[in-house]
């Protein structure tokens, strides 16, 4: 199931501009299965780097310090298929390795002292002459000096990266037409768009001689016409019905995946688009139909669970999710969905089997805060203050709210013996404050 996470459930969202972060299993495990030779050929830690999906309709895709890599939800639908979504991958890996992140940082620095100086440098002519509009003008020259220095350097990044994305689809022995044909994609994308506010060509200057260097290098490259194996573009197909089911409007899903289509994709959205109407005989009777198709789909599995859950049927909704998790031990948001379940179950070891999944969901992602939470109200439930503040203090820390997260944690540790796991798991929260935060402001 598609989550939204708000900023209280992300501190990446705060960092980020006030992301709008979308979490979903299949979709994360789909990139995952793209970026893998691609990380491979580039030398990059799988686990390392991160993956995001940005709930946003423009067509953008971004890497931020530590490395990170952002997907927009409007690049993913307009992407034609899965060798256009692995040309931005192996893209956004030739940042990551070529370290242009720190160079970025250091340039816009530069950029932005130009732009300063300028300021400065118009401040005396204003008082001068008396006229602001020449303080505007000199702020305008400054701006205009400082930008075209920074989009020169970033072109220059952006080249370097499509060379490392080519070499890396070479070692792979991968065509890089994707790339290629993407980059034409975003060529007519931005005639669309007045004033350059296409968000990808801002970020990703767009120029003929990319576009020529991806050409030449499909005419030379032994791969260019080294096709992906099937099952690449059967992934592709489905994450966009998936996110189109679960983001558009259920008449524009249907308008798109019309009832004559019978395909998966097809069967996949309009499901997705019946449960979010809350048509739910309906919405299950495809389902059914994607498990004839497909007896061991794991996610159809999680499908059958989400649609009962949406429907507020959680008891027939547990059997399908456990069916899920079977064949996805990893899949943290299943686990999750579970727990809630359990949780609001009767049953006297109801609560116990709940936090028995939420330990699964954290050992697999511990930055949910949205676990932390559930797992803190169950401690809470049970009369385990203790356990409930230290839950309390790790989804305050994942917020970046340290001041509550250090008054948590030495409540949690006042209910332990020193020495213990817990306490120490609380002292090393206490610690890591201590650690990014001025003493003055941790008193």
């Amino acid at each position: 199931m598609l989550v939204w996470l708000g900023l209280a459930q992300t501190p990446l969202a705060q960092s980020q501009n006030r992301l709008s972060l979308i979490r979903d299993a299949e979709i994360e495990n789909t990139l995952r299965v793209f970026a893998a030779p691609i990380f491979k050929a580039a030398d990059l830690d799988f686990k390392s780097v991160q993956m995001h999906i940005v709930n946003d309709n423009t067509l953008n895709a971004y890497v931020t310090k530590g490395q990170h890599i952002f997907f927009n939800t409007g690049l993913l639908i307009k992407a034609e298929n899965a060798a256009q979504v692995m040309g931005v991958i192996a893209h956004e890996a030739g940042h990551i390795t070529a370290g242009h992140l720190v160079r970025m940082h250091q340039n816009l620095a530069t950029a932005k002292n130009i732009s300063i100086a300028g300021l400065i440098l118009g401040l005396p002519l204003a008082v001068v002459t008396g006229e602001p509009d020449a303080l505007l003008a000199s702020q305008q020259l400054s701006q205009q000096i400082a930008t075209r220095s920074f989009l020169d350097y970033s072109r220059s990044m952006e080249q370097a990266a499509d060379q490392a994305a080519v070499n890396f689809f070479d070692q792979a022995n991968l065509s890089a037409k994707g790339l290629y044909t993407f980059m034409k994609i975003l060529d007519q994308h931005g005639k669309l768009f007045s004033g350059s506010q296409n968000p990808y060509v801002q970020t990703h200057p767009l120029t003929s001689s990319r576009v020529t260097f991806l050409r030449e290098h499909l005419a030379n490259s032994p791969y260019s016409n080294q096709a992906l194996p099937a099952h690449y573009d059967a992934l592709h197909d489905r994450m966009q019905a998936k996110l189109i089911g679960y983001l558009r409007k259920k008449e524009e899903v249907f308008r798109r995946y019309p009832p004559s289509l019978e395909t998966i994709p097809a069967l996949y959205a309009r499901a997705i688009a019946l449960m979010r109407s809350n048509e739910t005989e309906k919405a299950l009777e495809l389902a059914d139909r994607l498990l004839i198709l497909k007896p061991e789909d794991a996610f159809f599995f999680e499908l059958k669970g989400d649609i009962y859950k949406q429907a507020n049927a959680l008891t027939d909704a547990l059997p399908w999710y456990e069916k899920a998790l079977e064949k996805l031990p990893w899949a943290s948001f299943i686990h999750y969905n579970v727990a809630q379940i359990l949780s609001n179950q009767a049953e006297p070891d109801g609560y116990e089997k709940a936090l028995y999944h939420l330990r699964q969901t954290l050992s697999y992602d511990s930055n949910l805060v949205m676990a932390w939470r559930l797992a803190a109200k169950i401690y809470a439930k049970q009369g385990k203050d203790g356990l409930a503040a230290l839950s309390q203090a790790e989804a305050a820390l994942r917020i970046g709210d340290k001041a509550q997260a250090l008054h948590l944690a030495k409540k949690a540790q006042g209910a332990f013996a020193a020495g213990t796991p817990i306490w120490q798991q609380a002292q090393d929260i206490i610690f890591q404050i201590h650690q990014d935060t001025p003493k003055s402001a941790t008193k």
